[in-house]
Parts: C-alpha cells; sequence; structure tokens
C-alpha cells in the first residue's frame, strides 16, 4: 500500500521534493494545497493529484498518510 502524500505548498522546492518521490515506490502524491489556486492545479496535474487553494480544505478532504509543508 502507497504512503498518501499531501504537499502545503507549490513552489519549486515543493516540486523538487515530488521529483524525488517518483522515485519512491511506496510513495505517492495526492494533494497539493497553495493560496495561488493557478499554481496548485498546475503543480497538481504535473504530478497527478488533486488541487486545493486551502491547506484546511485539503486536510479535512483527503485522508493522507504524512504532508510536506513547503512554504516559505
Amino acid at each position: 500500500m502507497a504512503v498518501r502524500v499531501g504537499f502545503i505548498g507549490a513552489g519549486g522546492n515543493a516540486n523538487w521534493h515530488m521529483d524525488l518521490l517518483k522515485d519512491v515506490p511506496d510513495a505517492e502524491v495526492v494533494a497539493v494545497a497553495d493560496l495561488d489556486l493557478e499554481r496548485a492545479e498546475a503543480t497538481a496535474k504535473k504530478h497527478g493529484a488533486v488541487a486545493y487553494a486551502s491547506h484546511k480544505t485539503m486536510l479535512a478532504k483527503e485522508r493522507l498518510d504524512c504532508c510536506y509543508i513547503s512554504i516559505p
């Protein structure tokens, strides 16, 4: 069973970590939250995840095993 990973923040550092997670067989990026919804949507699309404009909404709707916080 894959570990379901969410990200708070969809900037460059978050994308770098998501790219690294592609090489982890038991990890799956499933959700991305960013105040800039367009950035969240672009990042989510790239990684096959769902985009959210609010981390609170993401955490309420998704069943995550872990969550990266990647914000300045």
